[in-house]
């Protein structure tokens, strides 16, 4: 990952597990409703996101840069 990609987190309001998580690992996406799961990450770029669905785009909500 490009040091300067911005990050972003994609939740879906109404929908029970609406966060969407990537597994470090493996590369593979869920949705949960937790905080966290370990090995898992919610920050995800921009291609990240739109290589798992498109539509998850318009969800996308930049992350606080601390």
């Amino acid at each position: 990952m490009n040091k300067q990609e911005r990050l972003y987190t994609v939740e879906i309001a109404g929908v029970s597990s609406g966060k969407l998580f990537k597994n470090i690992r493996t590369n593979k996406y869920l949705f949960h409703s937790g905080k966290g799961l370990k090995g898992y990450t919610d920050r995800l770029t921009e291609t990240e996101i739109k290589q798992k669905d498109e539509r998850l785009w318009q969800f996308a909500v930049p992350v606080e840069e601390k």
